[in-house]
């Protein structure tokens, strides 16, 4: 396996261009696809929150109604008994 693995790397160092030109016709390339998929990614609308079914999914639940103590009192009951490092 590890010959083969060697054997690959050989014929891709190989492969790699060797000249300023071409590497500069390569970087320059890969700058160019990476700004049209970043113009795309701006272009996309990003969907709201409220937009996912998820929202509002614990709005009914009375020990949710102050979220920040619910996160607390979970955190001291499951952190209470932690094991010292």
């Amino acid at each position: 396996m590890g010959q083969i693995i060697l054997q690959i790397s050989n014929n891709l160092i190989k492969k790699l261009p060797t000249n300023q030109s071409d590497i500069e016709r390569i970087l320059k390339l890969g700058l160019a696809e990476y700004e049209v998929k970043q113009d795309t990614l701006k272009k996309e609308k990003r969907k709201s929150i409220k937009d996912y079914p998820v929202r509002g999914m614990w709005a009914g639940r009375e020990d949710m109604q102050d979220s920040a103590r619910w996160v607390k009192d979970i955190r001291k009951k499951h952190w209470r008994h932690r094991p010292e490092l």
